[in-house]
């Protein structure tokens, strides 16, 4: 199945340029993975292309800045060798604060 993206931002990281890009959710759970949910990137699902972050398209306000956020620090985090788990609690974290920051 071919997604349908739109591409939202690109965001320079210390582990290259990152493109940020709007996807629908419920064609990919339906068609590709269950357990998609809300946003991700390659290290977590290997459907996404490298260098890619995906965020679901209904995603609007702090609620998409905010979930952007939580997938580029963790997939940083995990290019640097983190594991999963981890970088996910660390990027849950990250925002949090950048929630807490914008309220």
């Amino acid at each position: 199945m071919k997604v349908k993206k739109t591409l939202l931002c690109t965001v320079k990281t210390k582990v290259g340029r990152i493109k940020v890009y709007r996807v629908p959710g419920k064609p990919i759970r339906n068609h590709i993975d269950v357990d998609y949910t809300v946003g991700g990137h390659h290290y977590v699902y290997p459907f996404i292309p490298v260098d890619e972050a995906w965020i679901e398209d209904t995603l609007v306000g702090m609620d998409k800045d905010a979930i952007v956020h939580h997938e580029i620090v963790e997939l940083v985090l995990m290019a640097n060798g983190m594991k999963y788990k981890e970088a996910h609690r660390k990027a849950t974290i990250a925002e949090s604060k950048f929630r807490k920051s914008r309220a």
